[in-house]
């Protein structure tokens, strides 16, 4: 993941089918940076999901953004038959 400047915060988080769509979950803050990273997660810091019923596999929380924020990330899998997906999504600001 990266993003258009230094220092930007992102949350990750990830719900099974019987946590509550009420923010509860477990998110855990990235600090993202303009530079490509990879960032892996361990499972386990995501308290609460049950990982047999994930019906979220991932999500991103952008909390408390002043300026926007432009993401961009990579889903890949280190299998050789999967799709990477590669995504842009541009936070709602005025141009």
């Amino acid at each position: 993941m990266r993003s258009d400047t230094d220092n930007q915060t992102v949350f990750i988080g990830i719900k099974d089918k019987n946590q509550p769509d009420d923010g509860s979950e477990t998110l855990l803050p990235v600090s993202l940076s303009s530079t490509w990273k990879t960032y892996v997660f361990d499972l386990s810091k995501f308290r609460g999901a049950n990982l047999a019923e994930v019906y979220l596999p991932t999500e991103f929380v952008f909390k408390e953004l002043t300026n926007g924020l432009t993401l961009y990330f990579e889903i890949s899998n280190t299998c050789p038959d999967q799709t990477i997906i590669r995504i842009k999504r541009e936070s709602s600001r005025e141009k």
